[in-house]
């Protein structure tokens, strides 16, 4: 259930931001950590955006002295996944694999300040002491499916036959107006991804079959060159990373002509019990949580100048009535 989160208010005055940011390329934090840093950890989907807010943030010289840590979530230079990372001094964790698996780092290490989210509140997402976690929206992806650009899938998909396909009731694509006999190949990202949670809620929280293959999240290298090959793919992600990767994304439709989902991406972290929201310490960088008051640097023009140019688009009222940028959600 989406509900807004009565908040502190705090009235500060903010300096104007330069607009033209540094964009960095995928990377785990450059500087080494301090115990004063931000830590953030979890979705895929999201840490190109949050690498780059990271940058602009700390170029800001924030007040008081907190840098930005956003670890992404398999290592930017070997692709090694749940490799030992060093988020605070002389603490390590496994690094976290998206969404969910940086939530479940979030409630289990004090030492993890924000959780990346692809996805929504779910049931289970409270702390220790059952307190629900905050998850603050900040920007708006769409959700597609990608193909090869020579392929075998029809464009149009609909909804109903992406849930033909995932339950495997439907192998082949003469099954779903396609031309071609051959056996479709549906990928789906690994378990504890927003993607994948996010994707199977919009099919009807369906369970996938035994005919589906479990695969990097965002990777488009089970759709390229598999001309009978199909996955769900982030838009954002795709438009500032991806699109000569070899694959292509539906042309998008509405309910009965094509499968295009819009979602709300999240920055996600502990109730602290001495404001009664966010941590002050947060603020800055996140808000209070209000919506209103202490907006925070990603809810500012300039954070969102960052967000536009990763693919992302700010919230938009159209598709999420009651959402606004920092503005919290729990169950």
């Amino acid at each position: 259930m989406r509900s807004p989160f009565k908040a502190v208010l705090l009235v500060c005055g903010a300096a104007a931001l330069a607009t033209a940011l540094v964009q960095p390329a995928s990377a785990d934090p450059a500087q080494s950590v301090a115990a004063t840093d931000i830590t953030a950890v979890g979705s895929d989907t999201i840490q190109f955006a949050d690498d780059a807010i990271a940058t602009a943030y700390n170029a800001t010289t924030p007040t008081p002295t907190k840098l930005y840590d956003s670890w992404d979530a398999v290592n930017p230079t070997t692709g090694a996944v749940h490799d030992s990372i060093t988020i605070k001094p002389s603490v390590s964790v496994q690094r976290p694999d998206g969404s969910s698996e940086g939530i479940t780092a979030l409630q289990t290490n004090a030492t993890v300040d924000v959780a990346r989210s692809s996805r929504g509140p779910q049931a289970g997402d409270v702390d220790s002491s059952g307190n629900p976690l905050l998850f603050l929206p900040f920007a708006e992806d769409e959700l597609r499916y990608a193909s090869a650009t020579t392929t075998n899938a029809p464009q149009g998909l609909t909804t109903q036959d992406l849930i033909d396909i995932y339950t495997c009731a439907k192998t082949t694509w003469t099954q779903v107006g396609g031309s071609s006999s051959a056996t479709i190949h549906p990928v789906i990202p690994q378990a504890g991804s927003g993607t994948r949670s996010f994707f199977l809620k919009t099919l009807g929280n369906i369970t996938p079959g035994t005919c589906v293959s479990t695969v990097q999240e965002n990777d488009p290298t089970a759709e390229a060159g598999n001309a009978d090959a199909i996955g769900p793919f982030s838009v954002a992600q795709f438009t500032s990373r991806f699109s000569g990767s070899g694959i292509q994304l539906n042309t998008g439709g509405t309910a009965g002509t094509g499968y295009d989902q819009f979602r709300e991406v999240y920055h996600v972290v502990a109730l602290d019990p001495v404001s009664g929201t966010v941590a002050e310490a947060l603020w800055p960088l996140l808000g209070d949580g209000s919506g209103s008051g202490t907006t925070g640097f990603v809810c500012s023009t300039a954070g969102q100048n960052v967000v536009h140019q990763q693919g992302f688009s700010s919230l938009d009222t159209t598709h999420f009535p009651n959402a606004a940028c920092g503005l919290a959600e729990h169950i």
